[in-house]
C-alpha cells in the first residue's frame, strides 16, 4: 500500500490521500505502477462555518508599558582629522574626541530628563569585528566612551553605537 497527498482537483474538490494498494510481486520495497490493483481516495472535508467567540481571558501579568526617553547614535573619528569626533547618525547630542587614540565625549542636547537610564554599546572595528568600550560618567554630565585596543597595522576603529533608554 502507498499514499500520496491528493491535490484538489476533480477527485477530491478540497484534496485529500490517495491509496494505491497491490502486491510487490517483485519484492523491490517499491509498490511499482503495473502492480497497483485498486486506488481509493480519502478527501478533505470543506471548510466549516467560523465558530461562536469565546469567552475573554484573564488579565495578563503587568508589564513594562514603554520608554520614557530614548536617545542614540554612533560617532567615528574624523577621516580628516582623527583626533576629532564625527556623528554618523542620530541627533540631539555633541561629541568631541580628546586625541587620536583617545575616548569619545558625548553630551545630551536637551539634556536628559533625571531617571534611571540603561547604556547599550556597539563598537566596531574597520573590518566590522566587535570592539571593547568601557563607559564611565552619566547622561546628566557626559558619557565618556573608551575604545579598547586594536592593532594599529591591522584594524582601526570604524564606529561606536549607543542608545540610551529611560
Amino acid at each position: 500500500m502507498v499514499t500520496q497527498v491528493e491535490a484538489a482537483g476533480a477527485t477530491c474538490a478540497t484534496g485529500g490521500q490517495r491509496i494505491s494498494q497491490g502486491l510487490d510481486t517483485n519484492r523491490n520495497g517499491v509498490l511499482d505502477a503495473a502492480e497497483i490493483t485498486s486506488t481509493s481516495y480519502v478527501c478533505n472535508g470543506l471548510q466549516g462555518s467560523v465558530g461562536p467567540q469565546g469567552p475573554m481571558g484573564p488579565t495578563g501579568m503587568g508589564g513594562v508599558t514603554g520608554l520614557a526617553e530614548v536617545r542614540h547614535g554612533c560617532v567615528a573619528p574624523d577621516p580628516g582629522d582623527a583626533t576629532k569626533a564625527v556623528i554618523r547618525s542620530g541627533a540631539g547630542y555633541a561629541a568631541a574626541r580628546n586625541g587620536a587614540s583617545g575616548p569619545f565625549t558625548i553630551a545630551f542636547n536637551p539634556a536628559v530628563a533625571p531617571g534611571s537610564y540603561t547604556l547599550l554599546l556597539d563598537s566596531r572595528t574597520n573590518k566590522g569585528r566587535a570592539m571593547a568600550i568601557a563607559a564611565t560618567g552619566d547622561p546628566f554630565a557626559g558619557i565618556v566612551l573608551t575604545p579598547g585596543w586594536v592593532d594599529p597595522e591591522q584594524e582601526t576603529l570604524d564606529r561606536i553605537c549607543f542608545m540610551l533608554a529611560r
